[in-house]
């Protein structure tokens, strides 16, 4: 976050001006204020969060595996902004999906370009919600959960049927 704060954020804020930072979680306490620069912190529900920002962030620099945080960011329909180690696991393709780089300039350019046009972030975000239904929907986890465990077919079809009821 550091490396984005530093390097990705100021570029943002000169194409951007209106554009804030809302750093939110424990990361907060560690990255230095700022103007345009909000230090949430620790927040029970990330409900408002996700629901008041134009873009998400996850520009993590090292780490392998899937990161909860994207595929909650794709979840909520979100524009998602990421390096290749924040996208492990996810399968983004960058610029059809979402925003994927390491490169700092390229970072910055995409987001304001998501931040300063509805069509380029709404399409990510359209991207971003089929994304979580195809990859990550109950129905996806449940048959591959099931067919691990060994159950049938009819079985596999139950469990997807009652995820999709719990989750609509």
């Amino acid at each position: 976050v550091r490396w984005f704060r530093r390097q990705v954020f100021p570029r943002i804020a000169r194409a951007v001006p209106a554009c804030r930072l809302r750093l939110v979680g424990e990361v907060a306490r560690h990255i230095e204020p700022g103007p345009s620069v909000d230090r949430i912190g620790w927040v029970d529900r990330l409900d408002e969060e996700y629901r008041d920002c134009a873009v998400v962030a996850l520009p993590l620099r090292m780490g392998a595996g899937l990161r909860r945080r994207a595929v909650e960011a794709l979840a909520r329909g979100k524009a998602f902004a990421t390096t290749p180690a924040g996208a492990a696991g996810a399968g983004l393709v960058h610029l059809r999906d979402a925003i994927v780089t390491e490169d700092a300039a390229a970072l910055a350019s995409e987001i304001s370009r998501a931040l300063a046009s509805d069509s380029v972030r709404k399409g990510y975000e359209r991207r971003a919600i089929a994304i979580a239904r195809e990859s990550f929907g109950p129905e996806r986890a449940f048959t591959a959960l099931a067919e691990r465990l060994g159950l049938g077919k009819r079985a596999r079809g139950r469990a997807a049927v009652a995820s999709s009821l719990v989750l609509a």
